[in-house]
């Protein structure tokens, strides 16, 4: 289970946003009380083509940082470190409709393509056994609240930060 969360900017004029995951094993698929974190990260929403970890946002949004948490727990279950079957709970019902392909994009279509695009390969890779489930923001659930936290986090001057749990 993937909790992703994302955090944009504080005012309309700062473009600093931050996303965070959470992978957890051991849960029931409902609130996950009794689930174990077994990995967390967290960064910034990279806006330049030049950094590493550029995923194509151009800008720093809340939007952007959501298809960012999604795009980074994909990268994680392609690099096999998880087991299917996988879920990838989300609190933006843009950014998971987007990254299940339900919705077309009319902007971020840059990042948009590339989560698409790790969807597919996270998709294949787990032999069809990925799903996506909206899970309520800011409703005092466990690891979306964690999730959320990270993605806070990820907003700060330090770079990505990984922890196994």
């Amino acid at each position: 289970m993937a909790y992703t969360d994302g955090s944009g900017p504080e005012t309309r004029t700062d473009d600093t946003a931050g996303w965070g995951i959470s992978i957890v094993t051991g849960g029931d698929g409902g609130d996950d009380e009794h689930a174990t974190e077994v990995y967390s990260a967290c960064g910034k929403v990279i806006t330049d083509q030049q950094q590493t970890n550029y995923r194509g946002a151009t800008r720093g949004t809340n939007n952007t940082a959501e298809l960012c948490a999604i795009a980074q727990a994909l990268e994680y279950l392609i690099a096999g470190k998880a087991e299917a079957p996988a879920v990838i709970r989300y609190d933006s019902i843009y950014a998971g409709n987007m990254a299940a392909g339900k919705w077309r994009a009319r902007k971020n279509k840059a990042l948009v393509a590339h989560v698409r695009e790790l969807w597919n390969r996270a998709h294949v890779h787990l032999g069809g056994d990925l799903w996506a489930s909206h899970v309520r923001g800011h409703s005092g659930h466990k690891w979306n609240t964690r999730a959320d936290e990270l993605a806070e986090l990820g907003k700060g001057d330090a770079p990505t930060r990984d922890e196994d749990g």
